[in-house]
């Protein structure tokens, strides 16, 4: 799947004069919890020519396809691109999803020098208020799709969906880094109470299992820690100080990038 996924990468970028320097996973597979049906959610990042950004041309940010059915493996992809100028923007304002793709665990492309100093920026840009509010965020949307007081059956994925940010929340609260992306790690680095943790062992099994729309019986415990733990996250994240980035270097950073991609 990975040469297919590079090899469709390259057919719809090749007309844009873009260099695509990062390309990875993002969604449920890179998460570890993909149900049989899963889209491949490939998200990368691109640069132009350093001439580009000295010119008055105005440069598309975004390279977007809607997701489709590869006649080939039956898979359905789904591409998404960042110009870089756009992501160091984000990057910035400590993005999660941007965070999450610079460290996916499922890789299709990688400029190693040029991932491997943007990475080593982190720490200087690292805003854990903002990137909590991200997640909590995330946290209370799905939890509103569930509905926890209305009792019932629920998706799978949706329960998933509300208890990974909760999860992730926490790790960035805790640790004052960014949260791993995969599930598994995640957890290992957090102590869930041992009943909310069986809940969500069998919640993954079942999800593992079955196709996308699958619903699920509530768990009582999940929903209990889930609806306690994002009451005190807010509470935590509340209370920390404001932070502002260390522009400079991620300034610094971009030249670099774009005269290599001269």
């Amino acid at each position: 799947m990975k040469t297919t996924i590079a090899y469709e990468l390259k057919r719809h970028t090749k007309t844009s004069g873009a260099r695509v320097i990062y390309a990875c996973e993002s969604g449920s597979r890179a998460w570890g919890f993909a149900s049989p049906d899963s889209d491949f959610d490939v998200r990368y990042l691109y640069v132009y020519p350093e001439e580009t950004y000295t010119s008055l041309d105005v440069l598309k940010e975004t390279l977007d396809t809607k997701p489709y059915l590869h006649e080939g493996t039956g898979a359905m992809l789904d591409f998404g691109g960042w110009e870089l100028r756009k992501a160091l923007r984000l990057f910035l304002k400590s993005n999660g999803a941007l965070l999450e793709w610079l460290h996916s665990p499922l890789t299709y492309h990688e400029s190693t020098p040029i991932l491997d100093l943007w990475r080593s920026l982190v720490p200087d840009i690292l805003d854990p208020r903002a990137l909590a509010s991200h997640y909590l965020g995330m946290a209370r949307n799905s939890l509103a799709r569930l509905d926890i007081s209305a009792g019932g059956g629920v998706r799978a994925k949706t329960y998933l969906y509300a208890v990974r940010p909760v999860l992730a929340a926490e790790w960035v609260l805790t640790h004052r880094t960014p949260a791993p992306v995969a599930l598994a790690d995640l957890r290992a680095g957090l102590s869930l109470p041992k009943d909310a943790a069986a809940d969500l062992d069998e919640l993954l099994t079942r999800k593992a299992t079955h196709n996308e729309d699958f619903s699920t019986p509530r768990f009582p415990n999940l929903d209990r820690y889930l609806t306690a733990k994002l009451t005190s996250l807010s509470e935590t994240r509340n209370a920390l100080p404001a932070f502002e980035p260390d522009r400079k270097l991620v300034n610094a950073f971009f030249r670099e990038v774009i005269s290599e991609a001269a």
